[in-house]
């Protein structure tokens, strides 16, 4: 049976590559476009989507549509940029995660949600120009979010969408920017959404 999927992210379901000019470019065969065509997608995802605006734009949403089996959340992208050239901002990322799960379970809506996945940190430093913080501070706050991420989706039972294979081989997974990833990686995606989404 086809689920209704509702999905809110910035950087991964938004299907953008970056080709060799730096310029983005849009994936035909990303993993939202391939979900799509044994599922009812709504797909949410926008550029600079940090998790305040998140929040706002999902408890809006909501009040007009939440007739959804699953909401997929992939954010914390925005926010990790924001927070290597603004420290102050790490610690919002916590308390609107937390405030958009308690939303999305007002509806009775399974939640899936991503965590943050950056194969590069000196190419996403030099594309953001954030000469001013280290590789270890950034690996830091990076960590602080995914940390962050598992420690709500743990108490709240909420299901991470597995993408260890990045981790092992993620070379094979991104594209020739060094940052977004390729149709491998979204095919590896559209098989875990579809695997749990059945089930």
């Amino acid at each position: 049976m086809n689920k209704r999927i509702g999905i809110w992210g910035d950087f991964l379901y938004r299907g953008i590559s970056i080709d060799e000019t730096g310029k983005n470019v849009y994936l035909s065969k990303n993993c939202v476009m391939q979900l799509n065509e044994k599922n009812d997608i709504v797909n949410y995802s926008m550029k600079d989507l940090n998790i305040k605006k998140a929040y706002m734009y999902i408890s809006k949403a909501l009040e007009y549509d939440h007739n959804f089996d699953y909401l997929i959340l992939e954010l914390g992208y925005v926010d990790f940029v924001n927070a290597l050239k603004n420290s102050e901002l790490v610690q919002d990322f916590s308390k609107y995660f937390n405030l958009i799960i308690e939303e999305i379970k007002k509806y009775n809506i399974e939640i899936l949600v991503n965590k943050l996945l950056i194969s590069d940190f000196n190419k996403l430093l030099q594309i953001y120009g954030i000469g001013n913080k280290n590789i270890n501070e950034a690996k830091e706050i990076y960590n602080y979010f995914n940390e962050e991420i598992e420690r709500i989706a743990t108490h709240e039972n909420i299901e991470i969408v597995g993408l260890d294979c990045f981790l092992k081989k993620k070379k094979i997974y991104i594209s020739s920017d060094g940052i977004t990833f390729n149709e491998k990686a979204h095919n590896y995606v559209r098989d875990k959404i579809t695997k749990i989404v059945s089930q």
